[in-house]
């Protein structure tokens, strides 16, 4: 039978005639949601048989649930209906993999009023990272999702084993260590002595080990190379909150960090603190109140103005971006810091984490706080605005040297950043940014100088 193909691009269309509306594509049907369009349902979302929605750019679901169904309308659990593509666009605003390969892909957001109940529908997520080394960190932002299933998808061969860069480990907030697990036959919901679980995984932060696969199998810039993975999966509904609370309390990591964990490896060997480390490190809060999540949604999230939220936030890190040891070490990534009036500081417009991403939060001192996944969430690939917040800062480049040594950029505000109940008006940040760069133009590093009317010299 002759497909049918229908192609929508550059445009928003919306579905939503009343709360039972339906956005259904029919068996051989084919619907192509070009890069940057936007489709809104207001219903269910749903696929039929071999119907197709392959998806380059947003998908958005207000009160309704989202299905793949056969032919005689039973859930059709095999893949292939619902596609989130990755794709390459090497002038235009996106995740940075390999170091020069500019990363977009297809999203899928489901309100926060959708049960999870009301989704059963798979979705094919094609994943592509750099390689972090021994182990692979990500989210699994799929409900149950069976890590035999992973193993497969990945080629990586997984196993319990934990010191032979083939296991699956998970971090644990509260004893700052990954613990790990056998992946036959269980799911992202599973349980573990001494390691409470939330949300059924959804924001689990994940080390899965690469003996067997790497995440960007090599390639060159702006490319997305040959090899491009497909993990599939139910997405997670709902509204999605963590906790944050009781990260390293009672614990003592010896001096130097030597003390052990449960697994006999020294805090030393894969701990550390980029807030605490100039002060005295492994006393007071290094390496406390620190907590790491995965995003568990399939839109980008956004953690820019979350220290307006959280009053006592000294930072947040998004996406590891360097080698990691055997069990999981202190990683590089970008690192954001928070003044006393929640004002981000720092790569300011990257503080977004993608689908499947990771990040890390650290507080100043032992607290109780809530973080909303819900409310973080958007399409765009920088934070510069929200939905929810006025903000009106940004990053200049003021010159570029001729030989590529250094970059210049300034970051200037002088703004109301609002979020919920939550306010802050009249905050004045300064910042002046160096980035170093080699002879071809590839990024070394990068420093930030900031000032602001409490800053501390030497302090975050």
């Amino acid at each position: 039978m002759k497909r049918k193909i229908f192609t929508l691009g550059l445009l928003s269309l919306a579905f939503s005639a009343n709360a039972q509306s339906l956005l259904g594509i029919q068996d051989q049907a084919s619907l192509h949601i070009k890069e940057d369009a936007l489709i809104y349902s207001g219903g269910e979302v749903k696929t039929v048989a071999d119907g197709v929605i392959d998806n380059f750019g947003n998908v958005m679901i207000v009160g309704g649930g989202f299905k793949t169904v056969t032919a005689s309308n039973t859930d059709k659990t095999n893949g292939g209906n619902f596609i989130l593509r990755l794709w390459s666009n090497a002038t235009t605003n996106g995740s940075i993999v390999n170091g020069g390969t500019v990363i977009k892909y297809g999203q899928l957001y489901i309100d926060n009023q959708t049960s999870q109940a009301q989704v059963t529908g798979i979705v094919d997520k094609e994943y592509k990272d750099n390689s972090h080394g021994a182990y692979q960190q990500m989210g699994i932002p799929f409900y149950k999702k069976n890590f035999s299933e992973l193993s497969t998808e990945l080629g990586a061969n997984l196993s319990g084993n934990r010191w032979n860069r083939t296991g699956v480990l998970v971090w644990n907030n509260s004893k700052v260590r990954f613990d790990h697990f056998n992946p036959t036959n269980n799911t992202t919901d599973i349980k573990l002595a001494g390691h409470a679980v939330a949300n059924n995984g959804a924001t689990s932060y994940y080390a899965i080990g690469s003996r067997y696969f790497n995440a960007f199998t090599g390639g060159t810039p702006n490319t997305l190379s040959t090899k491009v993975f497909t993990i599939k999966g139910v997405p997670f509904a709902g509204n999605i909150t963590a906790t944050l609370s009781g990260a390293g309390d009672g614990i003592d990591f010896g001096v130097g960090g030597k003390n052990t964990n449960y697994y006999r490896e020294q805090y030393k060997s894969y701990l550390g603190d980029h807030w605490e480390h100039s002060s005295s490190p492994w006393t007071g809060n290094y390496g406390k109140n620190i907590y790491q999540f995965g995003n568990p949604y399939l839109t980008n999230i956004n953690l820019k103005y979350i220290g307006t939220i959280i009053d006592n936030l000294m930072g947040v890190r998004v996406e590891p971006s360097t080698s990691v040891k055997a069990t999981g070490a202190e990683t590089g990534g970008v690192y954001v810091s928070y003044n006393s009036a929640g004002v981000a500081i720092g790569d300011v417009k990257q503080v977004i984490v993608r689908p499947m991403g990771t990040f890390e939060i650290k507080l100043s001192g032992p607290s109780v706080r809530v973080l909303d996944f819900g409310q973080l969430r958007k399409f765009a690939y920088e934070a510069n605005t929200s939905n929810t917040s006025t903000y009106n800062g940004g990053v200049t480049v003021q010159s570029e040297s001729s030989n590529k040594d250094f970059v210049l950029s300034e970051l200037s505000t002088n703004s109301t950043v609002k979020i919920g109940n939550a306010k802050l008006s009249n905050s004045s940040v300064k910042q002046l940014g160096v980035i170093a760069l080699d002879a071809d133009g590839k990024e070394l590093g990068r420093t930030y100088y900031v000032v602001y009317a409490d800053g501390v010299s030497g302090q975050p």
